[in-house]
């Protein structure tokens, strides 16, 4: 993004220098709260009025404002064309069945005999969740990962997208349903939230997955002429 007019190639120079700041900007708003972006963007404009200021007075003003050293994402926004791309890449739910453990006699370890289960037991048994998220861009952001079960239940995860990688799990006594990358919709940046969401697999529909494929495609073909246009 910052980068000198005539090193754009032709046709590019707009998105660059308009809509993709616009877009940083409120990706920003979104990651340090409105009140505090707001706060920065005035004490900018106090400051700059009426003057010439680069992208490093702007990153300075900001950072002093609100407090948090933003160096790592400046430098990946504004120096870097990385892409910002996180997504959920599988969600899988499974009832714990009763452990039964083991009894050490004569010093030999034995399966111990499982109890006899009280009627409806088996319905009160826990689920596992495994929840694998991944980082498909070259853009590094942590990230807020919200899990949603059947009882209505929700728990938050952060994850500090470091890795390409990483596995969320959980014991609950109520089984997943699906799992949220970004479920306050802050990052703007974003370049597909398509691939943000994902539902067990035993609780989707032929309906809902025609509807995904569909979006998929027609996102990308928006994009695609986007770049035409």
């Amino acid at each position: 993004m910052v980068r000198e007019s005539w090193k754009f190639r032709p046709g590019t120079y707009g998105f660059h220098s308009y809509p993709r700041p616009a877009v940083t900007l409120k990706h920003l708003e979104g990651f340090v709260g409105p009140a505090a972006f707001h706060r920065a963007m005035r004490r900018f404009f106090r400051e700059w009025q009426f003057r010439h200021p680069s992208s490093e007075d702007f990153i300075k003003s900001f950072q002093e404002s609100v407090g948090q050293d933003l160096s790592w994402f400046f430098s990946q926004a504004f120096y870097f064309p990385a892409a910002l791309d996180y997504g959920v890449r599988s969600v899988d739910c499974k009832k714990l069945g009763k452990q039964t453990g083991y009894v050490f006699g004569n010093g030999e370890p034995t399966l111990a005999p499982a109890e006899k289960e009280e009627k409806g037991s088996e319905d009160k048994a826990p689920y596992r969740s495994r929840v694998v998220l991944e980082r498909l861009g070259e853009f590094v952001h942590p990230v807020e990962v919200e899990l949603v079960f059947a009882d209505g239940s929700r728990q938050r995860h952060r994850w500090d997208g470091r890795e390409k990688w990483t596995v969320i799990e959980v014991v609950t006594p109520s089984e997943l349903v699906s799992a949220e990358v970004d479920p306050d919709h802050i990052m703007a940046l974003d370049c597909n939230r398509l691939n943000n969401s994902k539902r067990v697999e035993a609780l989707w529909t032929p309906v809902a997955k025609a509807v995904v494929h569909f979006m998929f495609w027609v996102q990308n073909v928006l994009s695609l002429a986007g770049l035409l246009g």
